[in-house]
Formats: structure tokens, C-alpha cells, sequence
């Protein structure tokens, strides 16, 4: 996911970042505006720019033009062609009071490029200069050929007496965007009733009726999710070997056909591949769809395997598909320096292109399915050209003949490259509820059950429909975010049942649904390094659709993208590994330590350093636990779509602002990103130890009962805590806060419904008091205390892991307890 540069951090930034690839709807058309509407002179550039000013920087960029308009005769265009210079132009400043909320809408278009506008609000002091709260903000907008609405707000800071809009294009992007309709009011103060929905998850232990079977008391009265299923079921095993490569195979070789074809002759029952110690070449990802299937080497310092995969500069080649033979799918990669686009045709007929976008990060390559090339050419065999597209006007093509089927040879893609990759798939229709799905339940209700059995995997999902994108203020318009995964244990007519409980609603009114999955099982790498001698953005390892594989006693190097990387995967287990460095880290998602769209799986014991987010969670996971882990020079994120009931435990995580991490201890995105929307209720993070340069910990909006405990955090300079946008009902208790260069008050509760926060037998070193400020209320405030600064030591809780605590007083049926 790409970082936001903010290029002025002395401005309250609200940005509307523009992407041109995904289309957002009007986040906010439906809702009338509330409040005080100031008369925005020519605000939709009907006169020019009268009644805007031109800030110095600008120099020619910006323009009213008749082909830039929405309504009316003139619209603004940013027409921004240097990858150094950024546009620059400013309202009129109007009259704000501190404390009040303050909120500016419009309409854009990208007309050209991917993306990097802004609009911000800038609040301004007596003398005209612009106030530094430490509290910017940033809201995206995508960036669609089409008309778009979006509305940002930020509340005035203290000493402010005006507020004005600001349009900017960073520096570093190349974009032509058109602007009209700009509004900027006072909002209205919001009514007593300030959560945004009816809170499911702060339930007290004598509340029975509000416990479900997904919680769990604790044993110090706080209801937790259940951690329980983490990790591989019953323990990673002990798997024998069965094909054993020793004089098969010689140091200095490409063993990756080798690797493959020991695979499929792997018996049903399966087994472990055993590669003696030495040096050996993957020339190729090694691609494995079949269960039970372990790759061993002779241990993590003994056995290495080098990916060598290669694309020449300024070329391009085809991947996966040969002349004249059938194929589900191809890819055509390109060497990625400053790579601009991939394009596939039949003749001058385009089949399919993919071109240079916000999230583009280090795209080499371009997934082609027979479908994609059919619906073009119609079957039989057809000379396919691929071209490459760079920055500096150079292109490279080349030709294949393919044979084009009317009914393909099935394959499985992973959901992202990876240098050994464990690949299962979703099969048939999407079913929709019949019935709401209910947290806690053991069953949910389908229009048709008849296509399931019992023993099959499931994958139930809450789209991001109108309804719940406005009720949690949610931006993004792409991803996922309501996901799991559970095994059917027997069906009753349209009633499947399983054994773990749903940890949210899957309400039928978002249309919520159903899908098969056949997942690669108990399959796993263990003992050997894997390292990366390309810059492609590759992962170390790829599970996409498995249950119950891992990753156990390995080292990367210098991945490509991400390391061992678990994705549409439930019950997966990282284990006893070191990460090590990643090759491109410059965002779009990249350089992560963590899961992706992953459930109940478990990382333990690892070592990772030099990457960008670790421990980070990405898109709808829930219940991971990552814990007795060491994160050097990245910080720990819950990096977008609605991760929830997440367990960070006793992990040391020190960020350095360097490698894209953002400087903060931990980081929760929030929900007017367009790239990443917010996160869901009762994350967890227990007795962990962060170093960071910047804040804390910053939870950005939408966050329901978290839940933060016996934690130390130490901070170079700003604040322990800042909460926003309806983030409600946390329990923040035990933890001790060192901050050097504090910024008063060190806990900032930033917006009014920022309610039923608990702060109990905290510790702020180097605060004042009080500690604890904003415009909203603690529910509970105890014992609370304030020092001059020192590095205190962790604090010691009466329980050292929930998670160990969790299994061993109510062990899961088939386990010891342990």
C-alpha cells in the first residue's frame, strides 16, 4: 500500500488522492450539508480565479478553463507535467473558531495520470500564518475520468481565527486534474449520541446476554476475542520424508523443474522433499497445487535457494505459455525500471493492457487468461504481441503463437507471485444468504446449500455495499474487508454448520455470500533460506487459498515483494524464521511482514528487519496472532479493510521513518483513505515493546473497543496516543509511555465521538499534566500518573500471554491445553 507523502507537515491535510484505476462512487452524496455555509466567492471558477490566490510555487499550473468545468462555463485544471514542481492556489480565509469542526467539499476529475492532488484545509492564526497542530489528517479521493464528490474535515486547532481551502499537486507527481464546486462550511455540532452504530463489543463479564460464543473472558475481566484457532490445527507436524534428493540433485543447479516434479509424484498421503545442504538455483517460481506436500531442506544455514529469475532492461518475454499448446493463463513480464505500462494484441486488437497507476509499486508483470484472449480473437491459434512501454519513450515487444481453447486447461494462479508458491482456488457460484449471519453463531443459512458437502471449506463474505461504506465513513472502494473461512461440519437443508463461531454480522442486506474453496492443506517450507538475487516484485513464498500449511525455520533475503506471505489463507503458521531486507519498497503494497485477506493463522518467533510494515494485516484478517516477535526498522500496522480481532503480543517493533515505515509505533489507517479504509473493532495489543520516532500509536477513525494493555512505548518526540473519528470504547490500562519531546497532551482525543474510552494505571514519562485531553470524555479515568521523563522499564502483567493464557484454561477439543 503507498504512503501518503505529506510535503507540508504544517498543514492540517486533508488530500484527495487520485487514483486512475478504481472507480469511487460519491462517498458523501447523500448526505445534506449540516452547518454554516461561508460565501465562497467564484467558487466554481466562473470568473477566472477571482477570488483565489496563486501561491508563488505554482508557476503556470494551474488555470480556469471552459473544458474543466462541471456546472457552468470554468472549472480549475491542474495540468502538472514535473515530476519536482507542484501546483498551488488558495481561497479566500474565512472566519473559524478553535475547537470547531470545519469540513470543505468538491468535485474532481483526473483527466490525465494516476493520481496526487490534494485539498486541504489550512487554518491560520492572528497573523495570518498557519497553525501547526500535529494532528494532520489526509482523506483520498480516486481518481476516475468521472466527476467524483468527496468532503474532508478537520477541527480547528488552538489560536486559530480563519480557516481556507488549499489545492496542491505534490512534487513528485505528474497529473492533470480538474476541480469544480467547492463548498466550505462550519459543521454542526454533533447531538449526545455520538457512536456511529449500536457497540457490539465492550461487554462487561456479568452481562450474559451479550456474550456470545466468539468471547472469551479473561482473567482480568475483560472480554477478549478468542485466539484460540491461531496457527496450524494441532501444531505444525512432524512430516516424514519421502523424496529425498541427495545425488539427485548438485549445488550450482536450477532444481525448481526438479522441485515440482517431486511434488505431483508425491503420494495422496503425501510427504516431505528433502534438499541436502548447498546452493541450488530457482530459475522459475516453483508452482505446487497438491496437499500434504513439504519442501525440507537440511537446515536454514544449510540449504539455500537462490531465485534467479532475470528480465533484461527494456525488454519483455512471455511466462508460462508455449507455442501452439493450450493454456489457462500467461503472463508477459517486463523489466520493471521505470517500466510504464504492459500491453497484449492480436493484430492491432487490444486483448489486455495494464498501465502505470498510484499503485503501480514495482509491476513487472501482466496475468493473461484464455478467457481474456477468447472473447478477442475466438479460439483456435492466433499470433499473440506483448509490448513494454517505458518512461523514456523506448517500447519492447515480442510475439508467440497461441492456441486460443474454447474450453481452457484448468490452472491455479496465486493471488501473488511468489519463488515457491502453494496454490488452492475458490470453485463454482457465489450463494447469498438467506438469513443475517450472526456473530457468535455456528451456522449460517444460504438460498441453495445443494453444490456443498460436508467437509468442505466455505468462504463467507460482507461486501462493502452503499450501506456500510457511509456508515463507516469508508472511502476505499476496492478490497475486502467482512471475509472468513470455516469447514462445514454437517448441512441441515440450506443450513450450513461449522465449529468456530463467526467473529462479526454477515448481514443479508449487504449481500452477503458464499463461496467454495478447495485449499492446498497441510503443506509447508522448512529449514532452508530463500533468497532473492532480482529486483521483481516476487514474494519470498506464496500460500494463497491453504489451511493448515506454514512456514517454519526459513530465511529470506532481499525479497522482492514480501516474505512468506499467507493470502485467502486460514490456519496458517510462520514460525522460528528470519526475514531479512526486501528489494522495492516504495509502496503499493510491498515489503511486508504480516497476512493479507488471512484468518486465525499465527507468526511466532521471528526475526525481521529493514522492511516497511511488520507486523502488518492487511485487508479483512482476523483472528491472527503475532506475538514473541522482533521487528527492526518497520512499524506495526492494521493497514486496511476492516481487520479486526487482531493479537499483536510481546513483540519489540522499532521503526526508524526509514524504508517507507511512518514513524509511529503502530498505525491503524483511516477511513477516507481511499487506498486502504478503516479498521474494525477489538484489535488486540498486549505487553509489546515499541521504539518509534513519532507518535505512539495512531488509530484513525472507526475503531470499536480496542483493547491495549501492559505495553511500553517509547517516542522520540510527539504523542502517546492519538484517537479519531468515532475511534470508541477502548480499554487502555498498565501501559507505560516514555516520550521525549512530548506534545501536551500526550493522549489526544481528538474528535467528540471519540466515547467510552477507559484509561486505567497508566504511566506517562516526560508528560503534563493532565495527560489525557481533547474534545471528548473518558468514561473511565483511574490512577493515571504523570513523571519526568526517564526510559522506565516494560511493565510486568499478573498474565504474560492472553494467548497461552486463552488456550490452556479452555483448550479447543483435540489439544492438550498447550
Amino acid at each position: 500500500m503507498t504512503r501518503i507523502k505529506k510535503s507540508y507537515p504544517n498543514t492540517i491535510m486533508i488530500c484527495l488522492l487520485v487514483m486512475a484505476f478504481t472507480y469511487c462512487e460519491p462517498l458523501f452524496s447523500q448526505s445534506p450539508i449540516k452547518g454554516k455555509i461561508f460565501d465562497m466567492p467564484n467558487s466554481g471558477f466562473e470568473d477566472g480565479l477571482d477570488g483565489w490566490k496563486i501561491g508563488r510555487e505554482d508557476d503556470g499550473i494551474t488555470a480556469a478553463i471552459a473544458e474543466a468545468a462541471r456546472t457552468g462555463k470554468g472549472g480549475l485544471r491542474i495540468t502538472d507535467l514535473s515530476v519536482k514542481d507542484g501546483s498551488s492556489l488558495y481561497s479566500k480565509s474565512f472566519p473559524a473558531v478553535s475547537n470547531k469542526e470545519y469540513r470543505a467539499q468538491c468535485y474532481a476529475r483526473c483527466v490525465k495520470g494516476t493520481g496526487g492532488s490534494g485539498m486541504y484545509l489550512q487554518f491560520l492564526d492572528a497573523d495570518g500564518k498557519e497553525i501547526n497542530s500535529g494532528n494532520s489528517e489526509v482523506t483520498s479521493l480516486a481518481g476516475v475520468r468521472v466527476w467524483t464528490k468527496s468532503e474532508v474535515s478537520a477541527y480547528a486547532p488552538d489560536k486559530t481565527v480563519s480557516v481556507r481551502v488549499w489545492f496542491h499537486s505534490y512534487g513528485s507527481a505528474v497529473v492533470t486534474e480538474d476541480i469544480d464546486d467547492v463548498i466550505l462550511y462550519e459543521a454542526e455540532a454533533a447531538g449526545p449520541s455520538m457512536r456511529p452504530w449500536e457497540p457490539q463489543y465492550k461487554i462487561l463479564p456479568g452481562e450474559k446476554g451479550k456474550l456470545t460464543a466468539a468471547d472469551i473472558v479473561g482473567p482480568d475481566g475483560i472480554v477478549y476475542p478468542d485466539f484460540r484457532y491461531a496457527g496450524v490445527s494441532g501444531g505444525i507436524p512432524n512430516v516424514p520424508v519421502v523424496k529425498d534428493l541427495s545425488g539427485s540433485v548438485k549445488p550450482n543447479t536450477d532444481i525448481a523443474e526438479t522441485l515440482m516434479r517431486a511434488a505431483a509424484e508425491l503420494p495422496d498421503s503425501g510427504g516431505a522433499i528433502l534438499i541436502p545442504a548447498g546452493e541450488y538455483f530457482l530459475g522459475t517460481p516453483v508452482q505446487i497445487t497438491k496437499s500434504r506436500v513439504v519442501i525440507r531442506g537440511a537446515g536454514r544455514d544449510k540449504t539455500k535457494l537462490v531465485f534467479n529469475y532475470a528480465v533484461p532492461k527494456n525488454s519483455v518475454q512471455f511466462y508460462g505459455i508455449e507455442p501452439n499448446k493450450p493454456f489457462g493463463y500467461f503472463e508477459v513480464h517486463a523489466n520493471p525500471e521505470n517500466l510504464r505500462g504492459i500491453s497484449i494484441f492480436e493484430g492491432d486488437k487490444s486483448v489486455k493492457a495494464v498501465s502505470y497507476h498510484m499503485h503501480w509499486g514495482n509491476t513487472f508483470s501482466l496475468r493473461v487468461w484464455n478467457k481474456d484472449v477468447l472473447k478477442i480473437t475466438g479460439a483456435g491459434t492466433h499470433k499473440l504481441r506483448a509490448k513494454a512501454e517505458y518512461a523514456d519513450g523506448t517500447t519492447a515487444e515480442k510475439e508467440v503463437e497461441a492456441l486460443v481453447s474454447e474450453t481452457a486447461p484448468p490452472m491455479r494462479a496465486p493471488t501473488m507471485p511468489g519463488v515457491i508458491e502453494f496454490t488452492g482456488e475458490k470453485s463454482g457460484q457465489k450463494i447469498k444468504l438467506a438469513k443475517d449471519g450472526i456473530r457468535g453463531a455456528v451456522s449460517v443459512t444460504v438460498e441453495d446449500s445443494s453444490s456443498f458437502t460436508a467437509g468442505e471449506v466455505f468462504e463467507i463474505e460482507a461486501p462493502a455495499s452503499e450501506r456500510w461504506n457511509d456508515l463507516v465513513k469508508n472511502a476505499c472502494k476496492w478490497g475486502s474487508y467482512r471475509v472468513n473461512q470455516y469447514r462445514i461440519s454437517r448441512i441441515e437443508g440450506n443450513t450450513l454448520h461449522f465449529e468456530q463461531p463467526l467473529r462479526i454480522d454477515f448481514p443479508v442486506i449487504d449481500g452477503s455470500f458464499v463461496v467454495k474453496v478447495i485449499p492446498v492443506e497441510k503443506s509447508g517450507i522448512e529449514d532452508c533460506t530463500i533468497e532473492q538475487m532480482e529486483n521483481l516484485w516476487i514474494n519470498s513464498a506464496s500460500f494463497s487459498c491453504t489451511w493448515d500449511c506454514w512456514v517454519k525455520n526459513v530465511k529470506t533475503i532481499k525479497s522482492g515483494r514480501n516474505i512468506t506471505y499467507f493470502m485467502n489463507s486460514k490456519h496458517g503458521e510462520i514460525r522460528d524464521c528470519i526475514f531479512d531486507d526486501a528489494w522495492f519498497k516504495g509502496g503499493g503494497g510491498t515489503a511486508y511482514s504480516g497476512f493479507e485477506r488471512a484468518f486465525d493463522c499465527l507468526m511466532e518467533n521471528v526475526e525481521s528487519s529493514n522492511l516497511r510494515h511488520g507486523p502488518n494485516l492487511n485487508w479483512a484478517c482476523a483472528g491472527n496472532v503475532i506475538r514473541n516477535s522482533t521487528f527492526r526498522g518497520s512499524d506495526a500496522q492494521w493497514h486496511c479493510g476492516w481487520s479486526h480481532e487482531n493479537l499483536f503480543e510481546n513483540c519489540v517493533i522499532s521503526p526508524d521513518g526509514k524504508d517507507g515505515d511512518y514513524g509511529y509505533g503502530f498505525y491503524a489507517t483511516p477511513p477516507e483513505d481511499n487506498a486502504h479504509g478503516p479498521i474494525g473493532p477489538r484489535n488486540v495489543v498486549y505487553n509489546c515493546d515499541a521504539s518509534s520516532p513519532k507518535d505512539g500509536m495512531q488509530i484513525k477513525g472507526m475503531n470499536e473497543n480496542w483493547i491495549i494493555l501492559y505495553n511500553r512505548f517509547n517516542i522520540g518526540k510527539g504523542r502517546a496516543i492519538f484517537f479519531r473519528m468515532a475511534s470508541f470504547d477502548h480499554i487502555v490500562s498498565g501501559n507505560v509511555f516514555c516520550i521525549k519531546e512530548a506534545q501536551n497532551p500526550v493522549v489526544l482525543l481528538n474528535d467528540p465521538n471519540c466515547v467510552g474510552n477507559e484509561f486505567r494505571n497508566n504511566k506517562f514519562y516526560g508528560a503534563s499534566s493532565p495527560a489525557i485531553g481533547g474534545r471528548a470524555k473518558l468514561l473511565v479515568e483511574i490512577d493515571n500518573q504523570v513523571f519526568p521523563y526517564e526510559e522506565a522499564p516494560r511493565p510486568t502483567p499478573s498474565v504474560q500471554s492472553i494467548f497461552e493464557w486463552q488456550r490452556k484454561t479452555y483448550p479447543l477439543k483435540g489439544t492438550s491445553g498447550n
